[in-house]
């Protein structure tokens, strides 16, 4: 038994306790703690291994395919709407921004985004349309795209319009006849790692 301390002292024996109530307090604060940091451990590990797995597993690796090899297409008629034209933009190789992606809109929506030798098309109803033609205007948070020209779509099958460089360094685009168009090599690629945001297309269905 413990001897206790006159003055109002606690016993040895009572502070003995209190000491290793304390140590095994810590014991087991420190368990917990290398539990917890095991625990983290082992699911860093298994993403790890997961991310490896998938890496090392042979499977198919997602790649772009920036542009297609094929022509134009004729567009097709949808039951209960107007007959649709397919109407071709294109940009030739040349020119010394070839490499610089131009915007396509259409109706002030998005068609696509052209470098040199390659076109894309959207499928248009007969009337009245606003076409446009930007350089990179990411500074202008794209709202060039509202500042078209008019363009009357006839009813011929198939018409073009080419991607030309001003002396200003704007682009434009140009009617250009479907004779002239189809001897062009740049009609022969067509843009394919963007997706046409084109709803507006004059046709009653749309």
């Amino acid at each position: 038994m413990g001897v206790v301390q006159k003055g109002g002292g606690i016993s040895a024996g009572a502070e003995e306790g209190t000491q290793h109530f304390r140590n095994v307090r810590q014991a087991r604060s420190g368990h917990r703690s290398t539990a917890g940091l095991g625990v983290k451990l082992a699911v860093c590990i298994a993403g790890l291994g997961l991310l490896l797995g998938c890496a090392g597993a042979g499977g198919p690796v997602e790649k772009w395919q920036m542009t297609k090899d094929q022509a134009p297409q004729a567009a097709q008629a949808q039951p209960g709407a107007m007959k649709p034209v397919a109407v071709v933009f294109y940009r030739e190789a040349g020119g010394a921004n070839a490499k610089q992606p131009v915007n396509v809109y259409v109706n002030g929506q998005y068609q696509a985004s052209l470098v040199g030798n390659t076109y894309t098309e959207q499928n248009l109803c007969p009337g009245q349309h606003t076409l446009a033609a930007h350089f990179n205007d990411v500074a202008q948070r794209y709202s060039t795209k509202l500042a078209g020209r008019p363009a009357h779509i006839d009813s011929r099958p198939m018409q073009y319009f080419k991607v030309t460089e001003g002396t200003d360094g704007q682009a434009t685009l140009t009617p250009v006849a479907a004779d002239q168009a189809a001897r062009l090599t740049s009609l022969q690629v067509r843009q394919a790692h963007t997706l046409a945001r084109v709803t507006r297309s004059g046709c009653s269905a749309s």
